[in-house]
């Protein structure tokens, strides 16, 4: 399954639980979260729901973990935001992740080029820059250069 199909599936699914009322059926127990579990190295956590006799199964644990294993390496938690304070050209690094997450993965395409077009502090300033303080800022161990340079190609009009 690729990042746009789960996305897909995983929207659906909380669209319909999201919607649906969360009552319990008569003489089962109410919805509550039972635990919370990382999944990965993404430094997501995600909680242990029981809603009646719906269930987090052991199956979907495994679906999430394998996408979190295959994405962990270039997924931004947008919400972060500690690489950029060692940013010398004050990138807008988050931003610029979020929309290269809206071209790739939502085919967003042209509301992503036309978002990235107006930051001020666009990943461009990267290519010429020396100083590598973005290496090893991040506590996800993403390569910010690279994931940059791959985002300012993809969401620029001329790169």
């Amino acid at each position: 399954m690729n990042r746009r199909d789960f996305l897909k599936t995983s929207a659906a699914a909380t669209a319909a639980l999201v919607s649906s009322p969360l009552q319990a059926a008569a003489g089962t127990e109410k919805p509550s979260i039972r635990r919370y579990q990382e999944i990965g190295k993404t430094g997501l956590k995600m909680s242990d729901i029981s809603m009646g006799s719906v269930r987090f199964t052991a199956a979907d644990e495994r679906t999430l973990n394998q996408y979190a294993a295959q994405y962990s390496e270039e997924y931004c938690r947008t919400g972060c935001n500690d690489c950029e304070p060692a940013c010398p050209e004050g990138v807008e690094i988050a931003t610029t992740f979020r929309y290269g997450m809206y071209f790739r993965d939502y085919g967003m395409e042209k509301t992503a080029m036309e978002s990235y077009a107006a930051l001020r502090n666009k990943a461009e300033n990267c290519s010429n820059c020396e100083d590598e303080s973005c290496a090893g800022s991040c506590p996800y161990g993403l390569s910010i250069k690279t994931l940059l340079h791959d985002a300012h190609k993809t969401l620029s009009f001329r790169a």
